[in-house]
């Protein structure tokens, strides 16, 4: 196995791998989500406005529809008193060749409606008027009938001359600046309205056909409305009594247009009259009409604005009133909803995985690290283990073979040690077999009920001599009140640990002044006490986690040291766990090492 900084290098290289690709995707998931709500919003807020200018044109439709369809004689001074204007009219008007003009109000408060009419004279040139009003006659209702027969019929074409025939709006001021403006806004994205989707251009149309119905729906219903009689003497001579749509050949009316003078909004029109032009219009109480208008939309755009659009082909047809040279100003942005809980929580959940991975995978790659340092430990020291022993046994058995030792108590001698070291090899083989079961799960099955004499006189003999072996001397003592009392475990267990506990008193205690091994038993509160004792160099504090993990020795340390692979305290610790007890790592006032089992009671 790879060194492990080398590993961990290669695992942080991952994770950061896998942080970054996280990151970068939940920047591209909130981004797309702040576009989609963005873009909700947006179509929200043109869905709005949409609504508003429906009803703005609404409102407008038959106001604008009653002054195009008014008769000439109306726009004229008539017979008795003077004329009232029409709501949102400041004043109607007919400019003449040669300066003269003319207003129905004329008369009504006299001061007032004359120096409305001077003002409107004094800023209007009239050669310039006519120049920006359309030549297309105002349909007669015969038209209008013929026209609304066709489309009933479902006889009319796109290009049908009875279509053309109901664009009475076609050449306006405000249908003229979305025309020009069609060919920049035929990318514009669709905004849905009514559960369909319409482009800002079909939308201005559809609304223009509002006032298409309004014109067509008055001079239906003006039919049988009289004419009123003109006083103008010069005019009456030639114009005569005329009947709404059944104008003479003489008198001819063009479509109307609304334009600005100035910031005056007036609706104008061209009628020929004998040959001769004259205009005649009105001029819109433009104040009151927005206000009017944007009190219609107030609960859609509380900040909405309506204002003066000039004809210069860039106005926005979605922005644009459909019968009047305004747009409107929606006074607000489209603000996104704040990101939903479903997605913060998708991103969470997400993170949280990843996240959870990374720790997990270090986990993980810590426990098979150490996993493998461990097995490499075990290795090297159990290889250190076995080849001692097996050294000892080949060279002692070649020479006993062969008979190079003559003298029969050095052949006792080698037969002594070969059997210590055939000890020594169980010893170890047993312990890691025992530990190994551990691993696998496997608790001590057996529930021996015994007594600490008889525990002590079962196992004392062989403890004895390990500590003989060492050179060393084994010390049983047992409190009197304890002795007999009974209590169950797992007999065959315990020896081992105690075994193994004086083994590693041997091992560690050999070189110390006092070669005793203190074995005492007694009873502290709900448990029974074993506890080994020597006089020997103890072990550390800083030292004791160290030599509690298995395979804790490397061959070096056990060179360097007492032989064996570490695994002494580490398997004692486990199987007085699998007892239900737990073994305590103390010292001793002098130094020495103290180990204690405690066990149950009951």
């Amino acid at each position: 196995m790879k060194r492990p900084w080398q590993v961990w290098l290669l695992f942080a290289a991952c994770a950061l791998g896998a942080v970054a690709g996280m990151a970068w995707l939940t920047q591209q998931a909130l981004r797309a989500d702040e576009r989609r709500r963005a873009a909700e919003a947006e179509a929200e807020l043109e869905q709005r406005v949409s609504l508003a200018l429906w009803r703005m044109d609404t409102e407008l439709a038959p106001i604008i529809a009653a002054e195009v369809i008014r008769p000439p004689s109306e726009f004229r001074p008539s017979i008795g008193p003077p004329v009232e204007p029409p709501q949102y009219v400041w004043l109607q008007f007919e400019a003449r060749p040669k300066g003269i003009w003319v207003s129905p109000q004329a008369g009504l408060k006299q001061a007032k409606e004359s120096a409305r009419l001077a003002e409107l004279r004094a800023a209007v040139g009239l050669p310039q008027l006519v120049a920006e009003l359309p030549n297309t006659p105002l349909p007669t209702l015969a038209d209008v009938g013929k026209s609304l027969a066709a489309v009933n019929s479902e006889a009319v074409g796109p290009n049908s001359d009875a279509e053309n025939d109901l664009e009475f709006f076609a050449n306006s001021a405000a249908n003229q600046t979305a025309q020009e403006a069609a060919p920049q806004q035929r990318q514009v994205a669709q905004a849905p309205i009514n559960g369909s989707k319409f482009s800002k251009e079909a939308d201005f149309e559809q609304r223009s056909k509002r006032y298409q119905s309004a014109a067509q729906q008055g001079l239906i219903n003006a039919e049988q409305r009289p004419a009123v009689p003109s006083t103008a003497p010069a005019v009456q001579a030639t114009i005569g009594n005329m009947q709404v749509g059944k104008q003479p050949a003489r008198e001819l009316v063009g479509v109307s247009r609304p334009l600005w003078v100035g910031n005056r909004l007036v609706l104008a029109r061209r009628v020929s009259v004998n040959g001769q032009t004259v205009v005649q219009g009105s001029w819109l109480d433009w104040p009151q009409l927005k206000a009017h208008l944007l009190a219609e939309t107030v609960d859609l755009l509380p900040k909405a604005d309506l204002a003066r659009a000039d004809d210069n082909g860039s106005a926005d047809p979605s922005r644009m009133l459909a019968g009047l040279p305004v747009r409107l100003v929606v006074g607000e942005r489209a603000v996104a909803a704040a990101a939903g809980p479903t997605l913060r929580w998708a991103l969470g959940i997400g993170w949280g995985a990843v996240l959870l991975a990374v720790i997990a995978a270090a986990f993980l790659m810590q426990g098979v690290i150490k996993l493998s340092e461990r097995r490499a430990a075990f290795v090297s020291s159990v290889t250190h283990e076995l080849r001692t022993p097996l050294t000892t046994f080949r060279m002692y058995a070649e020479m006993l073979a062969r008979g190079m030792v003559p003298d029969a108590n050095q052949r006792q001698d080698y037969f002594n040690t070969l059997r210590r070291e055939a000890e020594r090899l169980t010893l170890l083989v047993e312990n890691v077999l025992a530990y190994a079961r551990l691993e696998r799960g496997r608790r001590p099955q057996a529930q021996d009920c015994i007594t600490l004499a008889s525990l002590i006189e079962r196992t004392g003999p062989r403890l004895k001599q390990r500590a003989a072996q060492a050179g060393m001397q084994c010390e049983l003592q047992l409190d009197d009140a304890a002795a007999n009392e009974e209590f169950t475990t797992d007999q065959g267990v315990v020896e081992q640990i105690l075994f193994n506990l004086v083994d590693n008193a041997s091992k560690y205690a050999r070189d110390a002044a006092d070669r005793r091994i203190h074995v005492e038993g007694g009873r502290n509160g709900q448990f029974v006490k074993l506890e080994v004792r020597d006089h020997g160099p103890g072990i550390g504090q800083r030292h004791r986690s160290r030599h509690m993990q298995p395979f804790s020795k490397s061959a070096q340390e056990s060179a360097d040291t007492a032989p064996g692979v570490g695994l002494g305290l580490a398997l004692c610790r486990r199987l007085a766990g699998q007892l239900g007890g737990r073994l305590d790592v103390g010292a001793t006032p002098n130094g020495g090492a103290v180990v204690t089992l405690y066990l149950p009671a009951s």
